[in-house]
């Protein structure tokens, strides 16, 4: 069976780490598929501009080379669709005849293209719906959506919150398919004696809401003075933080530590004690949950998609609001949880969150 894989990601020109995370997972997860396997990639460089590529199997590229003076100009969102649509088709086109299936990672962006071979050759497509964007969508996007989804072979979202939004909005039947999380195995839980070391990772953007975690761990240090957070990303709103820590004589606290690659990023977990998210809406929470597998505790607001792993932890809190206050609190009753209570509940987790776990559950969204 010749499956086709479709996706496409936001990174910077400097820091392509999605790209790059993205494409170790994709070749994990087609060395065990039943399948012979293709991904087709579009990567858009934050903020504005396209690089789109095709990646086949074990990690060989071929770049669309034309494409490049394209994405040399920034472009708006319906730009940037046309533009990862008309990458896609071209290639698809010339292979129609040996495509059985078509997966889209995405209900925005590769699902029109999926779309448009569904009506010309009859080729089923499966969308595995990962971002929220469409509630943002106009109404013009927001019919277009409404025709791919209904469409589609079978819909599923990345977290139960996601799949209820999706089913509410565009009157669909949504299955729910967890994203996969691998982190390093680790033996014990509490990675750092002493002080409290907070960590949060995130695209510094309004919906991740930082300020408000900064503020809370204002207030939490007083009586903490020795405590830290560290702070990994970047974004349009890194600015503001940064200025607002300087301002408060926070600045031995608070470590912007820009963006990382994801082995880094795990490795700097492990040094923590404690993740702190702040988010407005998550339609997963992929860095919440690889927190808590590392061993981390874990605070969160109700943002949406953390809820499906929630209860597979009793060191993960969720507070009742998004202030500073709200996050204060819960700060507070993490430092006091002992992790490693919840050892075997992580264990368990890892198995249920793992690559081969969401390899099963492909196959049986396409079968």
């Amino acid at each position: 069976m010749q499956i086709y894989f479709l996706s496409s990601w936001f990174s910077t020109p400097d820091n392509p780490t999605a790209g790059i995370f993205f494409r170790e997972q994709f070749s994990h997860i087609s060395q065990n598929l039943d399948w012979n396997s293709h991904l087709l990639a579009c990567e858009v460089l934050y903020p504005h501009q396209i690089r789109p590529s095709i990646f086949y199997n074990k990690n060989r590229i071929e770049d669309i080379n034309h494409s490049y003076k394209l994405s040399l100009l920034p472009i708006n969102t319906e730009q940037r669709r046309n533009l990862i649509t008309f990458n896609f088709l071209e290639k698809l086109n010339s292979v129609h005849k040996e495509i059985d299936h078509i997966i889209c990672f995405s209900g925005l962006y590769a699902s029109k293209a999926a779309f448009e071979m569904y009506k010309k050759y009859g080729i089923k497509y499966t969308i595995v719906e990962h971002s929220s964007t469409f509630l943002q969508a106009n109404k013009k996007i927001e019919k277009e959506l409404e025709i791919y989804y209904k469409n589609a072979h079978v819909v599923a979202a990345v977290s139960n919150a996601l799949a209820r939004e999706l089913e509410f909005q565009f009157d669909i039947v949504c299955k729910t398919i967890n994203n996969p999380v691998e982190t390093k195995k680790t033996t014990k839980n509490c990675h750092v004696p002493g002080a409290t070391k907070f960590i949060n990772v995130s695209n510094f953007t309004a919906n991740k809401n930082i300020l408000e975690i900064v503020k809370a761990f204002e207030n939490f240090v007083i009586s903490s003075p020795d405590s830290k957070l560290d702070l990994i990303g970047d974004g349009p709103t890194r600015k503001e933080i940064k200025k607002y820590v300087n301002s408060k004589d926070l600045s031995k606290s608070v470590t912007f530590s820009g963006r990382l690659k994801h082995s880094a990023v795990l490795q700097r977990m492990l040094q923590s004690n404690i993740y702190v998210n702040g988010s407005f809406v998550e339609t997963f929470g992929i860095a919440p949950l690889e927190a808590l597998l590392s061993g981390l505790n874990l605070v969160t607001t109700p943002c949406g998609g953390v809820n499906d792993f929630m209860s597979d932890f009793d060191n993960a809190i969720m507070i009742s609001g998004f202030s500073q206050f709200d996050i204060l609190e819960g700060m507070v009753k993490a430092s006091k949880i002992d992790p490693k209570s919840s050892f075997d509940q992580l264990v368990s987790a890892r198995d249920k969150f793992s690559v081969q776990r969401y390899i099963n559950n492909i196959q049986e969204l396409v079968m």
